[in-house]
């Protein structure tokens, strides 16, 4: 079922009491974020249950916590996405006050970091990598004992502050607001980032100018086009609308990447470092996402800039 911006947002509004007509206001309607594409096909509505999204409606009675978020699909390129959505300032609140920001005793190291950052290797020469949303830092360190200087930047003072003490380099902000000179970096990472961006293009065209010509970029997000997604549909575990305001297969994917100057690239056989057993698991991995380009877990593509 096809349906434009107008009437979608008609059929949002529609009286059912004040709640939710006060909830209704708190939406934004908006073109796909990938095309521009003003129709789009209704995929399932979805509640939000996670704890912070609940203690955020507590907070604030204008939200509705049963409030069913539509799921769907541009027309024009396909990609899938949350429509309409909270608006930016009230998402802004709930990352910034609710969202996980438990401090670990030490920096807990990511041992597929550490693979990441060993296929970035090689398909570039190391130097300096650029982790967009480092979280806690489990990337920047084994980007470092990988041969990496690495830079992350979250949008948490607190997680800034833990990296630093930690001996490790990150900057406190939003990417688009730091003043990274162009071509300043080699390689740069996004792990499960822009599945909750508003405007992914603009970061996209970002880690575009940083990078240096040739630099290369890992971007991970859950995968639609995975078997748990395919299986389960609107019960996929990762479907949670208001953090998660867009969705991913490997096709949408690379088709923004294209769009911003990137390139698709199949990724090297590497070691993954843990075991005869790991890396033999990790080898066919590898050969599905090489040869038929087949992602049945999780989604993560490699690309260079052109």
């Amino acid at each position: 079922m096809e349906e434009t911006l107008s009437h979608a947002l008609a059929r949002e509004t529609e009286g059912n009491g004040d709640s939710r007509g006060v909830m209704s206001s708190l939406l934004d309607t908006v073109p796909c974020d990938i095309c521009g594409g003003t129709r789009s096909e209704l995929l399932f509505r979805k509640r939000e249950t996670r704890t912070w999204w609940l203690a955020k409606c507590a907070d604030d009675a204008r939200l509705d916590r049963n409030h069913a978020f539509a799921i769907v699909r541009c027309s024009d390129c396909r990609h899938v996405f949350v429509n309409p959505r909270l608006q930016r300032a009230i998402s802004d609140d709930i990352y910034a006050r609710y969202w996980r920001n438990l401090e670990p005793p030490k920096v807990r190291t990511s041992e597929y970091g550490r693979y990441v950052c060993r296929q970035l290797a090689a398909l570039h020469p190391r130097g300096e990598l650029l982790d967009f949303g480092c979280g806690w830092g489990a990337v920047l360190d084994p980007a470092g004992r990988e041969g990496w200087r690495a830079t992350g930047v979250p949008v948490d003072e607190g997680k800034v502050a833990f990296c630093r003490e930690q001996g490790l380099t990150a900057v406190y902000g939003d990417l688009l607001d730091q003043p990274f000179a162009a071509e300043t970096f080699d390689a740069a990472l996004a792990e499960q980032v822009f599945e909750h961006l508003y405007t992914p293009v603009d970061y996209m065209k970002e880690l575009w100018r940083v990078l240096k010509p040739g630099g290369v970029l890992y971007v991970a997000v859950p995968n639609l086009g995975g078997v748990e997604a395919m299986m389960r549909g609107v019960q996929w575990d990762l479907v949670h609308p208001v953090s998660h305001v867009r969705y991913f297969d490997r096709r949408s994917l690379a088709d923004m990447a294209e769009r911003c100057g990137f390139d698709v690239l199949r990724p090297a056989y590497v070691s993954r470092g843990k075991g005869a057993l790991a890396n033999l698991a990790y080898s066919a991995k590898t050969f599905l996402e090489r040869t038929l380009r087949y992602y049945p877990l999780g989604l993560a593509l490699y690309l260079r800039k052109r």
